[in-house]
């Protein structure tokens, strides 16, 4: 597929950009309070909105609520790739990243990529409240997903059951969710200055010309540092929990709900001021970004 890319050159008095929140909503709602984004900004999400952390849904559920008093762009990550392929009909989503689909095996991979890397815990928020039967079909797909090494030793497919317990569990996502992520989510951000992408980028091409899998899951290379034009990315978790500004590359995934001392940051990427939230929902940090030569 083509990515899905937006152009808006207005000259905005702030334009604040957050990576990678998966699932952290605490932190997101207190960055939110602390910056308090208006109709005079842009706000810029890079991806990655859901699992990992515990409140998938609700960060969903607050990024559409954004629209309604700043102006708003949330991108794609590979995260909302592996959701699209895990949980929507393949006769209505197409593969993203070129592969061939159609197989109950192609739809099996998928799933067990996605519950991998997070999924499990985007499926616990979206059951919280919804009842015994749902919890149990809930947990007959752990139990079925992390046996399946076992099940694999014995030469028997687990596939269809995690097709059949995933199919189920999706009935709980509001269709609201799924259009976010397959409709109002693009793939890239252009700006006056800047080019917003979860991933990866390849400077040898135009910003329309850039392969999906890139934008999604690849880093960027050193030369993107020499580039006429920043280059906004999450994706890569930053060791120190501080964002890096190397040249005309800005790197802002500082953990978030990631990893245990993650913490998610808004910066404001005209001044580099930003502004960092912990996952109890404490602003932790705020500052001025100074660039690595």
């Amino acid at each position: 597929m083509q990515p899905v890319i937006v152009h808006d050159g207005t000259p905005y008095e702030r334009i604040l950009a957050v990576a990678d929140i998966h699932g952290g909503h605490t932190a997101l709602a207190a960055l939110l309070a602390e910056v308090q984004p208006g109709w005079q900004d842009l706000f810029v999400t890079l991806g990655d909105y859901i699992d990992r952390g515990p409140d998938s849904r609700q960060v969903l559920a607050e990024l559409r609520q954004c629209a309604n008093y700043t102006n708003t762009v949330c991108l794609r990550g590979n995260h909302e790739g592996m959701f699209l392929l895990a949980m929507s009909p393949a006769a209505e989503v197409p593969d993203l990243y070129d592969n061939i689909p159609g197989t109950p095996a192609f739809l099996a991979e998928n799933i067990r990529m996605w519950l991998g890397n997070g999924g499990l815990e985007t499926l616990a928020s979206y059951c919280q409240g919804a009842g015994a039967a749902v919890q149990k079909s809930f947990n007959s797909l752990k139990k079925v997903y992390q046996s399946r090494f076992w099940f694999q030793l014995k030469h028997i497919s687990t596939g269809d059951a995690l097709i059949e317990h995933c199919a189920a569990l999706a009935q709980l996502i509001p269709p609201e969710d799924f259009a976010f992520m397959r409709t109002t989510c693009v793939d890239a951000l252009a700006s006056r200055q800047h080019i917003f992408v979860h991933g990866g980028y390849d400077p040898q091409q135009t910003l329309d010309k850039q392969r999906l899998f890139t934008l999604h899951w690849a880093r960027p290379p050193d030369v993107c540092a020499f580039m006429d034009t920043t280059l906004v990315v999450g994706h890569q978790i930053m060791r120190n929990r501080l964002p890096k500004d190397i040249g005309s590359l800005l790197y802002l995934d500082t953990g978030s709900s990631c990893v245990v001392d993650g913490r998610l940051t808004c910066m404001d990427v005209q001044t580099r001021e930003f502004w960092q939230a912990d996952q109890a929902g404490r602003i932790c940090h705020s500052g001025k970004l100074t660039p690595i030569s």
